[in-house]
C-alpha cells in the first residue's frame, strides 16, 4: 500500500499539513524565535519546546534526551591555529638576529600550527547542553520496523567567507607552516654539519657570514610571515558570535518532519509493523552532536530494528529535490519512496552540507538525506538571506510526500 492510498482526500490533507509547516515558521518568526539559535542556546531550547509541544499531540511518546556539545569548535581551532603560526614567526625572525635556538622553537610551533589544522585543538572549546527530541507512533501490531523522519532545531553560524574559500585559507596556512618548518631544519641541518652544536647559540644573520648563505636566507623569515595574513583571515571566515534565521537551514526541515506526522494523526493511522518517528537533534553545527548522541544512547536499539533514517535538511527549491550520503540501501529506500510519490530525485553533490546522515550512516543505521541544495553552495547558504523570504510550500510538501511514502514503503516489506 502506498500513502497515496491512505486516504481518499490524501492530496488536500497534505497541503494542509504543507501550510501548517509554513504558517509555524511564520509565527515563530515573528515571535523572535529564530533569532540567535547557535547550538546550544537558549534560543534552541526555545524551539525545541515549541516542536516538543506540537510532537506531543501528534505522537504516542516524546522523549527529551540532553547531551553536552563543545560549541565553536572552529573558532578555538582558529585561534590555535593563528597564535601558533604568529609565535613561528616571531621566532623565525628573532633567530636571525638573537640566537639560532629560535629555530628549534619555531620547529616545534609550526608543527604544532600543522596539527592544530585538523581540528584536535577544538575540544578545548566550551560545552553546553543541548537536547534531542525523539517522538514515536506506535505500529498496530508487533513492532518490527521503524522509518525516523529527522531534521535539527539549531541554525549555523554566519558565514562570511564560503567553505571553499576557508579551505583555501588553511591550505595556505598548512603550506606557511610547512615551509617555515622546512626552512628551520634546513638551516639547523647547515649548521650542524660545519659546526655540530658547537655555534649552535650564533644567529642566522651569522651563519651566513661564516657558511655562505645566499643572501635571501635571512631574509626568508619575514617572507615566510605573510603567511600569518591567511590564518588571520581565518579568523573572519565565521561570526561565532551570531547565527543566521536558519529558516531554510534547518526550520524548514524539522516543521516538514513534524508535517508528516502531523497527516498520520489527524487521520488516526498505525502502520501494521513500523513505528514512525520524528527526531530532531539539537546542536548539528557543532561537530553533530545531536546525531552523535542519538546514535550513543539508541543506536543499538535502531540496528535490532530495521530502521530507515531519512534527513531534511535545506528544502528551498521544488525543481531540485535530491538525495544526499547516507547508506546505500537508506538512499535506494529513499528513492523508491519518491518514486512511489511520482518524484525522481537526483543524486545530490553538495559536499560542502555537513549533515547527521553522516553520523548515522558511519554507525551502521539505514539513512539518506534529502535536500535541494545545489552543487555549489548558494547565496543564502549559512547568510543572512536564509530568512522567511526563502519560505516555499512547492518544495515542503513534496518532501512531506517522500516521508511518508517512506514509512508506507518500510511497512509493506516482507
Amino acid at each position: 500500500m502506498k500513502a497515496s492510498e491512505s486516504s481518499s482526500n490524501y492530496i488536500g490533507k497534505v497541503r494542509e499539513c504543507t501550510n501548517y509547516a509554513v504558517r509555524n515558521i511564520k509565527n515563530l518568526s515573528k515571535e523572535g524565535y529564530i533569532e540567535s539559535r547557535g547550538a546550544g542556546s537558549k534560543a534552541e531550547a526555545g524551539i525545541q519546546k515549541k516542536l516538543q509541544s506540537e510532537l506531543e499531540s501528534f505522537s504516542d511518546s516524546v522523549k527529551f534526551e540532553s547531551f553536552s556539545a563543545k560549541t565553536k569548535t572552529g573558532m578555538i581551532t582558529n585561534i590555535f591555529l593563528l597564535s601558533f603560526i604568529v609565535l613561528s614567526s616571531f621566532s623565525l625572525i628573532a633567530s636571525t638576529f638573537i640566537t639560532g635556538a629560535f629555530l628549534l622553537v619555531s620547529i616545534v610551533l609550526s608543527i604544532l600550527a600543522l596539527i592544530s589544522i585538523t581540528g584536535v585543538f577544538g575540544g578545548f572549546a566550551k560545552s553546553k547542553q543541548s537536547a534531542n527530541i525523539f517522538a514515536k507512533r506506535d505500529s498496530r501490531g508487533v513492532t518490527t520496523r521503524r522509518v525516523i523522519f529527522c531534521a535539527n532545531s539549531d541554525a549555523p553560524y554566519r558565514r562570511y567567507f564560503s567553505k571553499r574559500a576557508e579551505l583555501i585559507l588553511k591550505a595556505s596556512c598548512a603550506v606557511g607552516s610547512a615551509l617555515q618548518l622546512v626552512y628551520a631544519v634546513y638551516i639547523i641541518f647547515l649548521a650542524y654539519n660545519h659546526f655540530g652544536f658547537g655555534r649552535f647559540m650564533t644567529t642566522v644573520n651569522e651563519y651566513q657570514d661564516m657558511i655562505g648563505l645566499p643572501p635571501i636566507v635571512p631574509i626568508l623569515p619575514y617572507i615566510l610571515s605573510v603567511f600569518t595574513l591567511f590564518a588571520i583571515a581565518l579568523m573572519f571566515v565565521v561570526n561565532y558570535t551570531c547565527t543566521t534565521r536558519g529558516v531554510v537551514d534547518n526550520l524548514v526541515g524539522c516543521y516538514t518532519c513534524t508535517g508528516a506526522m502531523r497527516y498520520l494523526s489527524e487521520l488516526d493511522i498505525k502502520l501494521d509493523h513500523t513505528e514512525v518517528c520524528v527526531l530532531i537533534t539539537g546542536a548539528k553545527n557543532a561537530d553533530l552532536a545531536g546525531a552523535t548522541a542519538y546514535v550513543q544512547t539508541n543506536g543499538d536499539e535502531s540496528k535490532n530494528l530495521d530502521t530507515l533514517i531519512v534527513c531534511v535538511d535545506n528544502i528551498k527549491d521544488p525543481e531540485s529535490i535530491g538525495v544526499l550520503g547516507g547508506t546505500s540501501k537508506g538512499v535506494k529506500d529513499v528513492k523508491s519512496a519518491a518514486g512511489n510519490a511520482g518524484i525522481t530525485l537526483r543524486g545530490a553533490k553538495a559536499k560542502y552540507l555537513s549533515s547527521d546522515v553522516k553520523a548515522f550512516s558511519k554507525a551502521g543505521i539505514n539513512s539518506a538525506l534529502i535536500t535541494t541544495l545545489p552543487d555549489m553552495a548558494p547565496a543564502y547558504f549559512q547568510t543572512t538571506l536564509d530568512n522567511d523570504d526563502l519560505l516555499n510550500p512547492k518544495a515542503t510538501e513534496p518532501v512531506i510526500n517522500i516521508l511518508l511514502e517512506s514509512a508506507y514503503l518500510m511497512d509493506s516489506k516482507k
